[in-house]
């Protein structure tokens, strides 16, 4: 499946294979939110409605999992974990590594909205509608 995400509709991400990149975090809200797992795994569009308590939660699985699977034993912030995956070389799981760390930026620079659309039918007409037609209400 392909995601998009964004906290404004103008800065915006997209994820091919989102359930490969994010197997370990889908697997991890598998049953402590299975709300928002299924909102993931479907072909929903939704609003994150409680963006500081989704903050939480996704830390509360990011951090220990750079610390389980790849050693990170820095301060866990945006500057140390950038320059951590910097010194990373191009294994088989850099992809997933990448992934989860530019969600965590997008999360962390996200106030009071953040959406996730799935784009994986008709991307480009999804896609220029979500520009044109901005936030979901």
């Amino acid at each position: 499946m392909k995601k998009l995400y964004t906290n404004n509709h103008a800065n915006i991400t997209t994820c091919d294979d989102f359930e490969i990149k994010f197997k370990d975090y889908l697997n991890y809200i598998k049953c402590s939110n299975h709300v928002l797992f299924n909102s993931l795994i479907n072909e929903l569009d939704f609003k994150i409605e409680d963006v500081e308590a989704f903050k939480t939660e996704f830390n509360s699985f990011f951090e220990p999992w750079l610390k389980q699977g790849f050693n990170y034993n820095l301060k866990f912030d945006m500057e140390n974990i950038g320059s951590f995956i910097t010194t990373k070389t191009m294994d088989e799981r850099f992809s997933e590594l990448f992934a989860n760390y530019n969600f965590y930026k997008k999360i962390s620079s996200a106030t009071e909205e953040f959406y996730i659309y799935d784009i994986t039918m008709d991307e480009e007409i999804k896609y220029k509608k979500i520009i044109r037609d901005k936030p979901l209400k």
